[in-house]
């Protein structure tokens, strides 16, 4: 599995993929499914993520160093769940 963090300023969006998305033919490959797996294995840690691939995340400084932590945290944990699928 392999997947990449596509950004542009505070905005930016998970994609498991080989290559970058830089435009729609790029987006060929991409495992929406373990997206989905994704998604739903944050929810469950108590984060609540765009529930489309194609949506962005937004970090601001609304959110503490704590907040960061929490997610990072979570991501880890469901992302090694995700090595073992």
């Amino acid at each position: 599995m392999s997947a990449r963090v596509q950004r542009v300023g505070s905005m930016m969006t998970l994609f498991f993929n080989e290559i970058p998305v830089e435009n729609l033919d790029s987006l060929d490959g991409v495992r929406t499914d373990l997206y989905t797996t994704f998604y739903q294995g944050m929810l469950e840690a108590g984060v609540t993520l765009p529930p489309s691939q194609y949506e962005a995340f937004f970090v601001s400084t609304a959110h503490s160093a704590e907040d960061i932590e929490r997610i990072v945290s979570a991501a880890a944990g469901v992302l090694r769940t995700l090595g073992q699928a």
